[in-house]
């Protein structure tokens, strides 16, 4: 089972760049939301989402979560470039 106190470790980095704390408590509790209804032993179950959110993961059988990536990173990406922004 994956404890708040292990999403907390693997995101330290990521965490830190969130200034308000209020918010980084409610990044990893929606982390641990998503992780218990999806019912992941361990974040090592995520690692497909990662590498299947962009082209690379084309080829690959996508989780429902890897696909809601794939679109919005797909988005993201799209008006950058109609807005210019350099990505």
């Amino acid at each position: 089972m994956v404890e708040k106190s292990d999403i907390k470790e693997c995101f330290s980095k990521q965490l830190q760049w969130i200034k308000d704390s209020e918010l980084q408590d409610k990044v990893v509790e929606v982390w641990k939301k998503a992780i218990d209804v999806r019912g992941w032993k361990s974040l090592d179950e995520i690692a497909h989402i990662i590498y299947a959110h962009s082209h690379e993961g084309d080829k690959t059988k996508r989780s429902p979560e890897a696909i809601i990536v794939n679109h919005c990173d797909f988005i993201d990406f799209q008006i950058k470039k109609i807005v210019g922004v350099d990505t």
